[in-house]
């Protein structure tokens, strides 16, 4: 993680738990300096949620990782 970045997530991915592994979330790459407002932004069902409890900790993602 950068000195400058509060944020990284780095190629997350997320599975249903349903046998046909349907992704939720994949393949997510982000970073958030130190300085930056974000706003995250999307039609319903697109996964905002999804990804604002991976970043709170509340759910693990399938792969990947998160430093925060």
């Amino acid at each position: 993680m950068s000195e400058k970045n509060i944020l990284e997530i780095q190629n997350v991915s997320l599975s249903d738990a349903n046998p046909d592994g349907k992704y939720l979330l994949r393949e997510i790459n982000l970073a958030v300096s130190r300085s930056s407002f974000i706003a995250i932004t999307g039609a319903n069902g697109s996964g905002k949620t999804l990804l604002a409890k991976l970043i709170a900790g509340a759910i693990s993602p399938s792969s990947g990782k998160i430093i925060f």
